[in-house]
């Protein structure tokens, strides 16, 4: 496991950015700070899960699981990892996050539960020009901030991907969203080799 210094490094840098990772459930929160600026532990484990790692559903199937792995752990807070992609990571989830709730998406509630972190994995491999295998590829995007047309593009994308797994399974929205046949849909129409 990483060494114990690490989220206290992470929640120093996001600190000097002005923004706040709650390693302690409500810390900043009680001190009054921007709420949009607070990080928790498993919204950062979820959004390095969906755009460092491409496995969306993972953010959205497992959500409080995701660190109890040691496996999960390392890959999420990879000692090497450069602390400035955990803070674009956040940002770029809560841009998503914060589109989706917009009168411009018109997305349904379902739609921003489940989709998401589908959303901001796409939104950065398409940035990124291919599927993300390891957020120490992102290092050359770090300085990219999404317009809402980009998210609104794979928003668009998702939902046709949506509607054609659920013609082809008749599964719900929160089922096929938890289940890696949609991102391996999505990247794979997205990159067609």
């Amino acid at each position: 496991m990483p060494p114990a210094t690490r989220p206290r490094d992470i929640e120093r840098y996001f600190l000097s950015n002005e923004w706040f990772y709650e390693r302690r459930k409500n810390y900043y929160r009680n001190q009054g700070r921007t709420a949009g600026r607070i990080v928790s532990i498993p919204y950062l484990a979820q959004a390095i899960m969906a755009i460092g790692l491409s496995e969306p559903s993972n953010s959205r199937a497992r959500p409080s699981s995701l660190l109890k792995s040691e496996s999960d752990y390392g890959r999420i807070f990879d000692p090497t990892l450069d602390f400035g992609i955990y803070l674009w990571a956040a940002r770029t989830q809560r841009k998503v996050d914060d589109f989706l709730r917009s009168e411009q998406a018109g997305a349904t509630a379902s739609e921003r539960t489940n989709l998401r972190f589908h959303v901001s994995m796409l939104t950065v491999a398409k940035a990124h020009g291919a599927k993300v295998y390891s957020p120490a590829q992102l290092e050359h995007i770090v300085d990219t901030e999404f317009g809402d047309d980009l998210i609104a593009d794979a928003f668009a994308e998702i939902r046709k991907g949506v509607a054609a797994r659920e013609t082809a399974t008749g599964a719900p929205l929160d089922k096929i969203a938890k289940s890696s046949a949609l991102t391996e849909e999505l990247l794979a129409s997205a990159f067609p080799s």
